[in-house]
This record gives C-alpha cells, structure tokens and sequence, in this order.
C-alpha cells in the first residue's frame, strides 16, 4: 500500500479490494466503502495469514483509519519517520556491509571489476538506494564502473539525481532525501542541517553545534543553547537524517551531500563561513602541546571537510588560512610531515583580503 500521498490509501484499498474479490468491489463504486470492507476482511479469521505493507508511511494519523485492530497476519511499516507511537516496533534498516555492497553493484550491473565497486561503494557510503541506483543505471547505460565513479567524484548532483528504470525514475537519492528534508518546517533545523553539510559526517561534537546558536540570554525568554540544539536535532532525527548522541552527532555523507548540493550558492557560501569560523574558535590554538591532541584529533576531520568547502566558496580566507596553520602544527609535530607541508602551503596562500581569490 503506497502511503504517500495520503490520498492514495483508498485507492490502494479499493484495488486491494478486486484482487481479493470481495463483494464490496462489485457492489459499491465508493472507494471508502470498499477501503472500509478490506480492513473487516483483514480483521476476520477468513483472512488468515497475510503481510500488509505500508510503504513510505510519514504520518502515523494517516494510518489509523487502515490498520486492522486484530488479526492474524502481519503489518510492516516502512518510512524515513524514526519514531512512531507505542506498539510499534522499529527496525532500523543500515547501510550494507562493504561485500554486499560490492556484491550488489557487480551483480546489477553484470560487470566484474570489483576494486572499481569497492571504490564506488565507498563514495556511496554504503548506501542501499544509491547502491541500487548506480547498478541501475550502469545496467541501462553500459556505463564502466570505474568512468561511473569519476563522473560521481564531479558530477554528484546529477547522478544522485538519475533513477534506474524509467518506471522507477522518481525513486532517487536526492528525490527521496530531498523530500525528507523539505518536511522538516522548522528553520532552526534546516539552519544546522546546513552547518552539518560543512562538516565531516562522523562523530560531530555537540558542544561544536551548540555554539551555531546565539549565546544563551541574548534574546529575553529564548530556550538555552543546548535546549534550541536538543530541538533542532529531533526534528532532523524525526526524519532518519542524523544520528544524534549524548556526545557526537552522525549523518550519513549521501545525506550531507544533498542537504549541500540543493543549496544556492550564496547559501553554500555561509554555511562554509559559519563552519570555519566555529572551527576556528574551537581548534586549539595551541596544538603543538600534546594535551589538547585529543581535541585536535576530534576536531580535525571537520576542519579539513570544512576548509576544503571554503575554498570551493571562496569565503573566509584569512581564518581558513589560521585553521589549516593549526592543523599543520598539529601534524607537524606528531610527524605527519607531508600532510603538515600541504597544510601549510594552502595556509600561505590565503591572505586577510577577500581580492587574494581572485589572483589565486
């Protein structure tokens, strides 16, 4: 049963109704009436033994007037939704392991370059329906793994855009995240999912993200900082969009990259500004002193998504330059050399002037 849109419930029903030949479906042309006699079907030990599948469910008042109150079968719900009412028992569905990936882009696609999969599953983060989408379109098109995973590498947004076969050409990564991400209706959530794209997807600091908002007492009456944070994270993990923790925030790459790629780009522009300038505060500016290694470490990951991002948007260049300098020490003096070298020469180049852009 399609569950979005709403609409389509009766529908699905009354349909439901035919296969099964229930008298409704021949007596009546009314879809609700014929909805009505299939859940006193499902509920009625005539029925015996079934699967009911809700797909792509968002609202649970939507059901209600569908679920059998009793029966002998069985009801699965899927949907982006990451908590429903009591009763319900969620499943969360993960990303492949790294075979199965590899497996399912080989057997798709009927090519047999397995380190050209791995690479590409690796850029698909694992991720099922991107997965399927890539060996979809690698089987319509002919398309080599290894020129597929380039093309991904420079042309993102494009591919995450293209579906398999045309009949499910709807069905796509940006499609479907987009569309989770446009239900969120509450600014302050789409605002962080904005500064959350800026930054690498993993093990994401709170105490990072809390500082995004202004400092507690600035606005009479306004919630506390880690309240407005605690906020806008459960309307973002209503939709599966992040992981959030009692420390570290997670969000799958794929979901980062459209929440990035649907943005204008002035709106790119300050995210990556607001990024580097709390990363900025946070680095320690001593990161020669093996005591705030562990910070570094932490927050370094981020750093380099965010500085990369920067650059791409041309924006903040003198506080980019002063966050790869620390990092650069940092690396320095734990005898990364090469990576320090890099870091530093990227550093020189940025100077206090926005017109340094232009001449770079």
């Amino acid at each position: 049963m399609r569950a979005d849109p709403p609409a389509t419930l009766a529908t699905e029903y009354a349909d439901l109704a035919r296969a099964i030949g229930l008298p409704e479906a021949r007596g009546t042309t009314k879809v609700d009436e014929q909805a009505r006699a299939v859940r006193r079907w499902l509920e009625s030990p005539a029925s015996g033994r079934w699967l009911l599948v809700f797909d792509n469910a968002e609202n649970p008042e939507v059901l209600k007037g569908y679920l059998p109150a009793r029966h002998s079968g069985h009801v699965l719900i899927t949907s982006r939704r990451a908590h429903w009412p009591g009763g319900v028992q969620p499943i969360e569905v993960p990303t492949l392991p790294r075979d199965k990936s590899v497996e399912l882009l080989l057997g798709r696609s009927g090519q047999s370059d397995a380190a050209a999969a791995a690479a590409l599953a690796d850029a698909l983060g694992d991720f099922p329906l991107a997965l399927a989408q890539a060996a979809g379109y690698l089987a319509e098109s002919g398309l080599a793994l290894g020129d597929y995973l380039g093309l991904f590498r420079e042309h993102r947004a494009d591919l995450l855009r293209r579906g398999a076969p045309p009949d499910d050409s709807k069905v796509t990564v940006f499609a479907t995240l987009d569309l989770a991400m446009r239900r969120i209706a509450a600014p302050e959530a789409e605002d962080l999912l904005g500064l959350i794209a800026c930054l690498a997807p993993d093990a994401i600091p709170r105490t990072l993200l809390e500082q995004a908002f202004d400092p507690d007492g600035t606005r009479e009456g306004a919630p506390p900082r880690q309240l407005r944070l605690a906020d806008a994270l459960a309307a973002l993990g209503r939709y599966s969009l992040i992981k959030a923790g009692p420390q570290v925030i997670e969000a799958h790459r794929l979901v980062q990259a459209v929440a990035w790629d649907r943005m204008a780009p002035e709106v790119q522009a300050r995210h990556a500004e607001r990024a580097i300038m709390l990363l900025e505060a946070a680095f320690p500016r001593q990161s020669e002193d093996v005591r705030t290694w562990d910070a570094c470490k932490a927050l370094q990951p981020h750093a380099d998504h965010a500085t990369h991002l920067a650059e791409r948007c041309r924006t903040a260049p003198a506080t980019v330059g002063e966050l790869l300098d620390r990092v650069g020490i940092f690396d320095e003096n734990r005898a990364r050399i090469r990576d320090a070298e890099a870091r530093f020469r990227r550093a020189l180049t940025r100077s206090s002037s926005r017109q340094q852009w232009e001449y770079l």
